[in-house]
This record gives structure tokens, C-alpha cells and sequence, in this order.
């Protein structure tokens, strides 16, 4: 069991640290799954500029700026920071232009 239970957490780290952000002033940002989406919007518009949603109502995709926009969402409750074309899960909804 404490064998199986590391290689989960080993997969799951590499597969976080793949995904993060290659820019750090656009991000998806994932909020505890149990908080409203009111709860995870008001959050992550204390830090930065919500600029998509993810496919579930607690990703959401966030503009602002790269010195500051990781440390106040982390701030704000967000428990992952993911590149959001690099996270497919993030693409369903997108309100912001794709370059």
C-alpha cells in the first residue's frame, strides 16, 4: 500500500510540474473543488483578471500580472497554478482570444 501510495504521489507531481505555467501572467487556476464557483471567482478576482473558465466551475483562467499573479492566487486559495493550453481540462470555456 505505501508503495502503490508513492507512486501515485510521484505521478501526480510530474504530471503538476509539466503542466506549469509557461507564462506567468496567464494561468489556470485550480480552487479547493468543494468551494462554490461564487466562492472561486470572488478568490481569483482578488488576484488577477478572469479571463476563461476551465471545464469545471473551480478552474478558472486568470491574466495579471507575471511579478505577482502566482503568489496572490496561492494567496487567494488557488492549490495548483497550470499552463492552461498545456491542461486540457481548462479549454472548454474561453472568453479570451486565442493568439
Amino acid at each position: 500500500m505505501a508503495a502503490t501510495s508513492a507512486i501515485i504521489v510521484t505521478l501526480l507531481a510530474v504530471t503538476l510540474s509539466s503542466a506549469s505555467p509557461r507564462d506567468p501572467g496567464r494561468v489556470a487556476a485550480v480552487f479547493p473543488p468543494w468551494w462554490t464557483p461564487a466562492r472561486a471567482a470572488g478568490a481569483a478576482t482578488s488576484a488577477g483578471d478572469i479571463s476563461g473558465a476551465g471545464a469545471v466551475p473551480f478552474i478558472l483562467i486568470l491574466r495579471g500580472d507575471p511579478a505577482t499573479l502566482g503568489g496572490r492566487l496561492r494567496a487567494a486559495g488557488a492549490l495548483v497554478l497550470l499552463d492552461p493550453d498545456a491542461a486540457g481540462v481548462c479549454a472548454k470555456t474561453v472568453l479570451e482570444p486565442r493568439p
